[in-house]
């Protein structure tokens, strides 16, 4: 579990403050990761970057560059959203 984002995502990420949120706060959060946005999981910076594939409650699958599908639980995860509708990828693989 992360408690405290340690994360040194890039200037560009907005962070999605949902550990320990309750009630409206975490819905508004929630709302803001969409299928299509991309993020950054902080604590696994080499999964490179994300984007979200489905919502459904608490629940986020997102298709990480270098580790896949995963599925997320925004109650227990920092999300950091990234601004760009898409982010810079790591070295092409060619």
């Amino acid at each position: 579990m992360l408690g405290i984002c340690g994360c040194s995502a890039s200037a560009g990420a907005r962070h999605l403050r949902v550990l320990g949120t309750r009630g409206q706060k975490a819905v508004e959060l929630r709302s803001l990761l969409v299928p299509g946005s991309w993020v950054r999981h902080p604590g696994r910076p080499d999964w490179g970057p994300g984007q979200v594939q489905s919502v459904i409650g608490r629940r986020v699958t997102v298709n990480f560059e270098n580790a896949g599908k995963r599925l997320i639980m925004t109650d227990v995860i920092e999300l950091a959203r990234l601004d760009e509708s898409r982010p810079v990828l790591g070295p092409s693989r060619g």
